[in-house]
């Protein structure tokens, strides 16, 4: 089953689909990251990283959307779902390899 879902960033709407391999090889770090560095500056610099891999946008683009923290946060948490390194809200986690 195909996952689409949709997020809400910087007064628009953007489609999120399911990521390439490539994709996935590059926001896995950040992925890792994330779930290291809680509401930090790293956090963010993580969570920007998985945003321009994810809607095809450069790091310049993704720093100048004006955002909220929860919108960040919800949009990075779609990503992951969607890529399936993330339990959909309710579900059990995903297995590890």
């Amino acid at each position: 089953m195909t996952d689409h879902r949709q997020i809400h960033l910087g007064g628009a709407d953007y489609n999120v689909t399911p990521l390439t391999i490539g994709q996935l090889r590059a926001a896995a770090p950040a992925f890792m990251r994330l779930s290291a560095e809680a509401h930090t500056d790293l956090s963010m610099a993580a969570s920007a990283q998985i945003l321009a891999i994810a809607l095809h946008l450069s790091p310049e683009e993704v720093e100048a959307m004006p955002s909220t923290f929860e919108e960040v946060r919800e949009a990075v948490n779609i990503i992951g779902e969607v890529a399936g390194l993330m339990a959909r809200r309710g579900e059990p986690k995903p297995a590890s390899p």
